[in-house]
């Protein structure tokens, strides 16, 4: 019963929840006495005479609303005295919000209750005559006037706007619909204005330009142009939509945009690099001297060969007298002949470690060779590390005048970073005597726990990357013939700019591919090396000949340039009367649009 006459008690929600309260699911229903006051009032408004009067029409209406901790209430009031009440209970959601956030929820729900009241006057309209008021005219007036003439357009361009929204057959429909008003569904609505239902309610119409709210929405023939205006200067695609969003607007403008900067070859030859990838660390090897790693570096005038253990870190350094494969070669044997032959051996793409005599000296001594990626450090990072280390050892030890080799000796025998053991240690089982006086005990051979080895790198490596990949991101692997950018080769240390190339295939090696560019070479390339390319674009002409009269001629070709259009359409076409002297710096949209203005359908896709 009391929520029937609800609307004719002030306070309704506050005065019933007390009672709501016994009603939720996990609160034991147990009277008290703040119930029995809550119900005895209950009945009392139920009791009294109500405190409304009845609504005239001739007196303006105030809404009144307020919000508690617990409900909403609101009140429809005339000279100061209530004509309907509303009210209901916050929910426990609502119940946490801030108090300006339930102010304002009551405003929206008094609004709405009482909007009754309004509806029942908007059926009961009067003849006004001309009694409308003029500041409301004036106002209308001055909004429209401003809005046009404020546009960010010049009177040139806007008129090519009207002319191009006259011939729009979906803007057409649309400026159709907002005359005569939308349907209910959107399934009523045909399919060249249904991109436009969702904001039905923000669309106008002046002067035969169709604005959303204050931005211009622009006709499709004209949608090609102003995305290449937006992107003049080719700036990047979040400010070229800040700059589009300013002033303009149609269904799928950001979509465009974007997909316009994509393909902008200027752009994407200038791309940034993407981002870092999450660390791949090799795996701890199961015995020392199984996996090495080897570089070459240069100190001054000097040329040196470093050769490294991945699992005792135990360092290898031995001077060049040349750079050709055969010294290196000759330099290596001793060491595996002291050490044994490793299961395998990491290095860059040096010539000495990808020419074909060295690819004999693995093969003869039957150890697998594994090459880092080609421009990219990072992926034999163990080995740069140790480079590093030992040129510091070598340029202090010129500087100071000391022995080098004592250097390596102590560097050899002192236990690795976070963990117990040193090189020499894991590499012959026990420590080397240097100058340092030792006990002789401690010389003695002592066989470090692997189990205990491999433990300790795991949890390191764990910590390693858990630190370096914050911030990265896996790119996404690459597909057959997918097209794609290398930085171009001919450049210094491929940082260079962005040039086109074909996935062959995936690499032996992890996250590498295989790369053809349009010449016709081959390059091997880390997948941090590589973007994907966006695809390019194709014109579709179908001319019409005026010596043939309306003859379609259906003819589908693939260019790379504007330049190629021009060479094309001169070739084919020697018609005189068809002039198609497209500039060359004008993209192929712009081309498009050229050659559509000279009598052609044409039709701009994409393809791989």
């Amino acid at each position: 019963m009391t929520n029937y006459v609800s609307r004719f008690i002030h306070n309704y929600a506050d005065k019933v929840e007390p009672l709501r309260e016994l009603l939720k699911k996990d609160v034991s229903f147990e009277w008290h006495e703040a119930h029995t006051r809550a119900f005895d009032d209950l009945k009392r408004q139920l009791a009294q005479a109500p405190t409304l009067r009845y609504y005239s029409p001739n007196e303006p209406v105030t809404v009144s609303v307020d919000a508690s901790s617990r409900g909403l209430g609101a009140v429809l009031l005339q000279a100061g005295r209530p004509v309907a009440y509303a009210a209901r209970t916050l929910t426990p959601t609502e119940s946490r919000w801030a108090q300006i956030e339930k102010e304002l929820l009551a405003i929206l729900f008094g609004c709405r209750r009482l909007m009754y009241v309004a509806d029942t006057l908007s059926r009961a309209t009067r003849d006004l005559g001309g009694k409308c008021d003029q500041r409301i005219q004036e106002q209308v007036s001055l909004h429209i006037n401003t809005l046009v003439t404020n546009l960010p357009f010049s009177s040139n361009k806007m008129q090519a706007i009207r002319e191009a929204t006259r011939i729009d057959q979906s803007l057409c429909e649309v400026m159709d619909l907002y005359r005569k008003g939308w349907p209910h569904t959107k399934s009523q609505v045909t399919e060249k204005a249904k991109s436009y239902w969702e904001v039905r309610d923000e669309i106008h119409v002046v002067e035969d330009v169709v604005f959303r709210n204050d931005l211009v929405i622009i006709p499709n023939s004209l949608r090609a142009e102003m995305i290449n205006k937006v992107h003049e200067g080719h700036l990047g695609i979040e400010k070229c939509k800040r700059r589009a969003r300013d002033v303009m607007w149609w269904p799928g403008m950001a979509a465009a945009v974007e997909r316009a900067v994509r393909e902008c070859e200027a752009c994407a030859q200038r791309r940034a690099a993407p981002p870092r990838e999450p660390l791949a660390p090799h795996a701890v090897p199961d015995r020392p001297w199984q996996v090495l790693a080897t570089d070459i570096f240069q100190v001054k005038d000097k040329h040196y060969l470093l050769v490294v253990d991945y699992y005792s870190k135990y360092v290898e350094v031995a001077t060049l007298v040349d750079l050709r494969s055969a010294t290196v070669i000759g330099i290596l044997k001793p060491m595996f002949a002291r050490h044994g032959i490793p299961q395998r051996l990491v290095s860059d793409n040096g010539c000495q470690f990808v020419s074909q005599e060295f690819r004999d000296f693995a093969k003869d001594w039957d150890f697998e060779q594994v090459t880092s990626s080609p421009h990219y450090p990072r992926s034999n990072g163990f080995s740069e590390r140790n480079v590093q280390t030992v040129k510091n050892m070598i340029i202090k030890s010129q500087e100071t005048k000391t022995d080098f080799y004592v250097a390596l000796l102590n560097f050899r025998n002192t236990p690795i970073s976070g963990e117990k053991y040193s090189p020499a240690q894991l590499l012959f089982g026990r420590r080397l005597n240097t100058k340092l006086p030792v006990k002789s005990c401690l010389l003695n051979p002592k066989t470090p726990l692997k189990k205990e080895i491999t433990i300790s790198r795991n949890i390191k490596n764990d910590k390693m990357c858990q630190y370096y990949n914050r911030g990265t991101r896996a790119l996404k692997p690459l597909k057959d013939n997918e097209q794609v950018r290398i930085r171009d080769p001919a450049e210094i240390n491929g940082r260079g700019r962005w040039v086109r190339a074909q996935v062959e295939r995936a690499a032996a090696e992890p996250r590498s591919y295989w790369v053809r560019t349009p010449d016709g070479r081959r390059y091997r390339r880390n997948r941090q090396q590589i973007i994907p390319a966006a695809p390019r674009r194709r014109l579709v002409l179908l001319p019409i000949v005026p010596a043939q009269g309306l003859i379609y001629l259906n003819t589908m070709m693939t260019w790379r340039s504007v330049a190629e259009v021009n060479r094309w359409v001169h070739r084919v076409y020697k018609d005189p009367r068809i002039q198609l002297n497209i500039p060359l710096s004008a993209t192929l949209v712009q081309a498009g649009e050229y050659v559509r203005r000279k009598g052609f359908n044409c039709i701009i896709g994409t393809h791989n």
